[in-house]
């Protein structure tokens, strides 16, 4: 009685915020594909790519699992967020995180090693810098657009690294305590 009780009240927490996050909150949903849900009128085959393939609709998602991340003191995997939950398997593997806190723990450890990838940043910034070699030859305007285009991404990846290590000091501090 008491599980069912714990239950529902996660289900009701994560439906709020469900609803906090769509961009239209009183709409009818299907349970089955509720993450489909969170941007307006999914495709019709509910597939959480669709989610992922726009920036609102990905930017929703993950501000959805970052709110239930901080609510209830959790960690998802990386596989995860990348699973079509139902809205009963989703309350049941939140649930689950709850009372192992060992796995929560394991998957903030993994994403606070993995947030900064060096690889990726050093071969993005060697592709910036080939193409503005090309460029180079040509006149200054052009110049100076390739370096602030260069610029530009290196202040965005530097500027998406704070916030996500902020966020994930945050959510460390709500897992440990």
């Amino acid at each position: 009685m008491e599980i069912e009780k714990v239950k529902m009240d996660i289900r009701e927490r994560i439906l709020k915020i469900f609803q906090q996050n769509r961009k239209n909150p009183n709409d009818v949903f299907n349970e089955d594909y509720f993450l489909t849900y969170l941007i307006p009128n999914p495709s019709q085959n509910h597939n959480l790519k669709f989610i992922h393939n726009s920036f609102k609709g990905n930017n929703r998602h993950n501000n959805f699992l970052n709110d239930i991340q901080i609510e209830f003191g959790i960690c998802f995997s990386f596989k995860d967020k990348d699973k079509n939950y139902k809205l009963e398997e989703f309350i049941e593997r939140v649930n689950n995180l709850i009372l192992n806190k060992k796995a929560s723990r394991a998957a903030l450890n993994y994403r606070l090693k993995h947030i900064f990838h060096s690889g990726r940043f050093i071969t993005q910034n060697l592709v910036i810098l080939l193409f503005i070699s090309f460029l180079w030859t040509i006149n200054i305007t052009t110049k100076i657009i390739a370096v602030l285009i260069f610029l530009t991404f290196n202040l965005g990846a530097i500027y998406f690294y704070q916030k996500e290590k902020k966020y994930l000091n945050k959510l460390k501090e709500r897992i440990i305590n």
